[in-house]
């Protein structure tokens, strides 16, 4: 992507947040003068607070920056949070605050999505995480976050075998979703940047068939391609 992304960025939110915000602040690496290579995007939007939950969950502004990758939410009595990932990988982390101090009551759940989706969109967040954190060295921070990749394909099946058996109380195993487990035998060990991005590779294909058969698949969301791009540039960035 072409530098200053940021900035231009920042000039984009500012034009598309218009409703009952009073202000968006850049604050972090950009503000500061010290970005590189992998940084983000951080900015502080103040908004009038009753107008809060139409920028946290709105559904059409994020677009307007370009086609996304990966959309989460979340907050708690002070702040909401929206971590954008686009397709070119630009990365927004957008706080969400009162303009008069106030606390904005705890959010619900991301708006209601279906599960399968906030599944996946979480799962790209921390693959996209992984990536990153390993390209500036820090290993300890990039394979947690190989290794939540795992997890969400394991809760991926366990959804589906949920939506089987129509209910998530499970006493026994012993389902067929059992089974789904070994196909991600294959995932190394993450302990070093060549294996974090080998294990995110590999636990891909297993996760995105799983959230596929559960509705979120790449027809609607677009593939992974763009991560698998930002995996080979990590690649070629850090040593062995």
């Amino acid at each position: 992507m072409d530098a200053p992304w940021q900035a231009q960025t920042l000039t984009a939110l500012e034009r598309i947040l218009d409703d009952g915000v009073q202000e968006v602040a850049a604050y972090g690496s950009f503000a500061d003068g010290t970005t590189d290579a992998w940084s983000d995007l951080d900015v502080k939007i103040t908004v009038d607070g009753g107008r809060l939950a139409r920028w946290w969950t709105g559904a059409d502004w994020p677009s307007a920056l370009g086609p996304v990758y990966s959309d989460t939410r979340w907050g708690d009595e002070e702040r909401f949070v929206r971590r954008l990932i686009l397709r070119d990988m630009r990365r927004i982390d957008a706080v969400f605050v009162a303009a008069d101090g106030t606390s904005p009551g705890r959010p619900s759940a991301a708006g209601g999505d279906d599960p399968a989706v906030l599944l996946l969109h979480r799962l790209r967040s921390d693959a996209v995480s992984a990536a990153v954190k390993t390209a500036r060295g820090d290993i300890l921070i990039g394979a947690h976050r190989a290794l939540a990749v795992v997890q969400y394909a394991l809760e991926a099946g366990m959804l589906l075998r949920d939506r089987e058996r129509g209910t998530d109380r499970h006493r026994f195993g012993g389902s067929r979703w059992d089974a789904r487990a070994a196909e991600l035998a294959a995932v190394p060990l993450p302990h070093s940047a060549a294996t974090v991005t080998a294990a995110v590779r590999a636990a891909l294909p297993p996760a995105a068939a799983l959230l596929a058969e559960l509705g979120a698949g790449p027809a609607d969301f677009g593939d992974d391609t763009p991560l698998l791009a930002l995996l080979t540039r990590v690649d070629a960035y850090t040593p062995n």
